[in-house]
């Protein structure tokens, strides 16, 4: 969900990412521990923010995995869908243990 929509939905984000639009392994599992700790009922799925004809369920298949294993498809419009959390749907937070560890960079890493 974009920055927008947590504001009109007075919602905050449980985890630190907004949008994703790219492929980022590392990150993985934080996110999915957050979002196992925190659920969120709703998900803004867009596809509207597919990049060079790559799609999050492709570039972040264990994310999509997720959403599509705990949450179900509730309205949908252009681009966009809003899925809802299933009820009694599993968590997995026992398989990213220190997960969120801060990732250290290096300038040179980057460049």
């Amino acid at each position: 969900m974009r920055a927008g929509f947590y504001f009109l939905a007075d919602r905050s984000n449980p985890t630190r990412v907004d949008f994703m639009l790219f492929e980022d392994p590392e990150a993985y599992p934080c996110i999915l521990a957050k979002l196992d700790q925190h659920p969120p009922k709703y998900v803004v799925y867009g596809y509207t923010w597919d990049v060079d004809e790559k799609h999050f369920r492709d570039y972040a298949r264990p994310i999509d995995q997720y959403i599509r294993t705990r949450d179900a498809i509730e309205a949908g419009t252009d681009g966009y869908e809003i899925w809802r959390r299933i009820e009694g749907a599993t968590r997995g937070t026992e398989a990213w243990p220190a997960a969120c560890r801060p990732r250290r960079f290096r300038l040179r890493d980057l460049m």
